[in-house]
């Protein structure tokens, strides 16, 4: 059964959307990596039994989990591991690189992590997502437009031709000051590009 379909079951069974972040600190714990990763699973188990019959899916961010290197991507696993079946997993890691790297990261994910589904980053374009499309069951989740007070620097910027036919960015102008605005944010034409 393909990602789409499971998270449907799961909300219909459980008569929810509810995603839950599996997003644990042990920063008390920095001078000890493997008692830090205990303290993670502890907490996410916890999490886990008391959500496990109100969540659609669940959502670990993987940063979570490689800051405190091996004994952390144990934990995850072991945490993955604790979730019960038939609820889906989407591993928030936001990967993005090139074909072949990116073809390792897909592997890491689907293979070796079991993960039903992963946060991308497009911005490297399409070669970027081509290896975690080749498993046809997985859910991906492109990253457009972020809720960080800076992204707009980027992610918001105009591309495209204005009705003279230049292309025009905002703030881009040779005296450093801004520039009539015309043109599609930066994060829709990388939406359209995922979508197409």
């Amino acid at each position: 059964m393909n990602f789409f379909d499971r998270m449907t079951s799961a909300w219909m069974k459980r008569k929810t959307l509810l995603c839950v972040g599996l997003d644990p600190r042990a920063d008390e714990f920095s001078d000890n990596p493997r008692k830090a990763a205990k303290t993670l699973l502890e907490k996410n188990r916890r999490v886990i039994d008391a959500t496990s019959e109100f969540a659609a899916c669940y959502k670990p961010n993987a940063a979570f989990y490689e800051a405190w290197g091996l004994a952390g991507w144990e934990a995850l696993a072991a945490t993955l591991e604790h979730i019960p079946e038939d609820i889906p997993v989407i591993l928030d890691a936001k990967r993005g690189d090139i074909g072949t790297t990116a073809k390792a990261y897909a592997r890491a994910v689907f293979g070796a992590m079991g993960a039903d589904a992963v946060t991308l980053s497009p911005y490297l374009g399409r070669d970027a997502a081509d290896p975690f499309l080749e498993y046809s069951d997985a859910g991906l989740f492109l990253l457009c437009r972020t809720s960080n007070p800076r992204a707009g620097a980027f992610q918001d910027l105009r591309v495209g031709a204005s009705a003279g036919g230049t292309v025009v960015f905002p703030g881009a102008g040779l005296s450093g000051g801004a520039v009539s605005v015309s043109g599609t944010p930066l994060y829709i034409r990388v939406a359209r590009e995922c979508v197409s």
